[in-house]
Parts: C-alpha cells; sequence; structure tokens
C-alpha cells in the first residue's frame, strides 16, 4: 500500500495562491512605475512606497551610500500614513554589518539580535527587515523596513518580498545613478566650453 503525501487544506493553498497574486502584482506595478523614470529620487519615492503598503510598514528607509566612502548619501524616510519621518537613521554600523555580511537581515527582536549587538537603536524599534543593495559585490545601498502598522511581527514572506525588491530596485538605481552623474558631467564641459 502506497503512502499517500499530506494534503494540505484548500484554505492554506488558496491563501498562499492569493499572496503569490499580490506580490506579483506589487512587483509589476513597481517595475512599470520605476521604468517610467530616471530620476534617482523619485525612483526612490516609489520604491519606498510600494513596500510600505505591501508589507503593511510602519516605515520604510531607503539609503544609497556614496561609491567612495560608504556614508550614507541619499535618504528617504516614509511612515505608513505617507508623512517623511526621521524616526530610523540607518547607521555606519548597520551599513557595516550588512556589506561585511552581504546578506538579509530580518529579526522581530531587534534590540536582542546578536548582529544588531552595540548599534544603537530607536527604542520603538521591534522589528525589523533590512537588504543590501548590491550591485555585483558592491553595496549601493540599503532597504529597511521598520515595525509592521498593526504591531505584529514581520514574517518569511515579507523578507521575501522585499528582498526581491531590493535585488531589482539596486540595478535600477544604479543605472539611474549613473545616468545622472553623465548629466552632471556634460553641464560641467558645457559650463567650461
Amino acid at each position: 500500500m502506497e503512502a499517500h503525501p499530506e494534503k494540505q487544506p484548500v484554505g492554506e493553498d488558496l491563501q498562499r495562491l492569493r499572496r503569490a497574486v499580490g506580490e506579483l502584482r506589487v512587483l509589476n506595478e513597481l517595475a512599470i512605475a520605476v521604468s517610467a523614470t530616471y530620476d534617482v529620487s523619485e525612483i526612490i519615492q516609489l520604491i519606498v512606497t510600494r513596500v510600505a503598503a505591501a508589507v503593511q510598514a510602519d516605515q520604510v528607509v531607503l539609503t544609497l551610500v556614496d561609491r567612495n566612502d560608504m556614508s550614507p548619501l541619499r535618504t528617504l524616510f516614509r511612515k505608513a500614513d505617507g508623512t517623511q519621518s526621521h524616526d530610523f537613521h540607518l547607521t555606519r554600523n548597520l551599513l557595516g554589518c550588512l556589506c561585511h555580511h552581504k546578506r538579509p537581515l530580518l529579526t522581530n527582536d531587534a534590540h536582542n539580535d546578536p548582529l544588531l549587538k552595540g548599534i544603537p537603536l530607536d527604542k520603538e524599534i521591534r522589528s525589523l527587515i533590512c537588504h543590501p543593495l548590491m550591485v555585483g559585490n558592491r553595496l549601493i545601498g540599503c532597504l529597511s523596513v521598520v515595525n509592521t502598522v498593526a504591531g505584529g511581527l514581520f514574517q518569511d514572506d515579507d523578507n521575501r518580498l522585499v528582498g526581491i525588491i531590493a535585488s531589482q530596485s539596486a540595478q535600477v538605481l544604479e543605472r539611474a545613478r549613473l545616468l545622472e552623474d553623465e548629466r552632471t558631467n556634460l553641464r560641467l564641459k558645457a559650463d567650461l566650453e
């Protein structure tokens, strides 16, 4: 007699399917919106807004770093209610940690996470997802998601979706940043002439 693998309830399959369709919709909408612009600030705004809505985050922070000295270069803070905020600051320590490990961080107990030991965090931060924005083996920034709106925990699905967005965003942001640099250089050259 053959043993049949246990089937999962139809409700769970349906819930996973709905989540997957929702994730694909978010990724598709973000790709369409981002492809319509080469402005770095506009791209950052689109990414932060879409991530906040997709994972129901209280706050999303996207930080680009200077290519030469790993200092935060351009940062956008966004709270879930749409207001700008400066509650969570990505420190050089956290950037260094992400650069060293080159892997994402998901913690639902930020103040007791061994990886974050010694990194000053606001006392309000409970849950944190951080994904490095990598181009090749170079860190160009970080996408961070802080606390859920409902006060719950981030799930592996949230971490996976933020990771996919971070991976895709890194390439788009680097291309836009290079175009921005090229335009600046052309302007300087024109001014000199």
